[in-house]
């Protein structure tokens, strides 16, 4: 067995602290996905106004705050418009929005909400003409499936199930093993070699995006434990090839 320095099990011990990190506050098991379009038809605005109430859909009384609204709005002007959006009275977002087409647009529904009552959607915008082409209240902004699962939810949203601590910390020793003792391959053909390095530093780039996510945008990005279990057997493909070989 190699002889294994003090920066080497430092290095180690930090690389998969931040792997861990990752895996306690921007990994899920499990989350909720609920979508409730509460507007099916466009509508256009009167007097600069569309009201949209969820009487027909209580479904919507599932979801908790914080959680997304999504509107597709469409002004014929040229410009931007000023508009604002208020849920049972309250104000939940004003955003600006370019005319000459169709326009989506995020808020988060972060403030009191009753699940035991119908609740009444106002989006005020200009005098002129303009359409709301659609309108959803969801527990998530978007996501992906399949191999690459992850969630986009409102930044401030902790709505999902995270690993155990047990777990966290299993993936945390055993990442550390990983780093000292798997062999380093033997030289590949350089072609191998770069695009492991291409494939890494692309998994690399976005777990750091997933961590900083609700600091430097509206939205908070969660893996799924399947992709994130996914991204860490790319990171060691070469290392666990070498095994497999030996």
């Amino acid at each position: 067995m190699q002889d294994l320095t003090r920066a080497q099990i430092l290095r180690a011990s930090v690389l998969a602290g931040l792997a861990a990190l990752t895996l306690s506050t921007h990994v899920f098991v499990a989350v909720d996905r609920v979508r409730v379009k509460v507007l099916q038809t466009p509508t256009a605005a009167t007097v600069g106004l569309v009201r949209a109430t969820t009487a027909a859909y209580p479904q919507v009384n599932v979801l908790r705050p914080p959680f997304a609204l999504i509107a597709r709005i469409n002004s014929a002007s040229a410009g931007t418009s000023r508009f604002s959006i208020t849920v049972d009275g309250s104000p939940v977002c004003e955003r600006d929005v370019a005319g000459g087409g169709s326009r989506r647009v995020d808020c988060a529904v972060v403030g009191a909400w009753n699940p035991t009552i119908e609740h009444d959607v106002a989006i005020q915008g200009p005098p002129t003409a303009w359409t709301l082409e659609y309108l959803e209240l969801a527990t998530h902004h978007g996501n992906t499936g399949g191999a690459h699962y992850l969630m986009v939810l409102p930044a401030s949203s902790g709505r999902y199930v995270r690993p155990g601590a047990d777990w966290v910390i299993a993936i945390w020793l055993m990442l550390i093993a990983a780093m000292l003792l798997l062999p380093v391959p033997r030289p590949l053909p350089r072609w191998i070699e770069r695009l492991h390095r291409l494939v890494a530093g692309a998994v690399v780039l976005e777990l750091a995006i997933s961590q900083c996510s609700q600091w430097v945008s509206p939205y908070r990005i969660v893996l799924s434990a399947g992709t994130f279990a996914s991204f860490l057997v790319l990171l060691f493909a070469l290392r666990l090839w070498a095994v497999g070989r030996s």
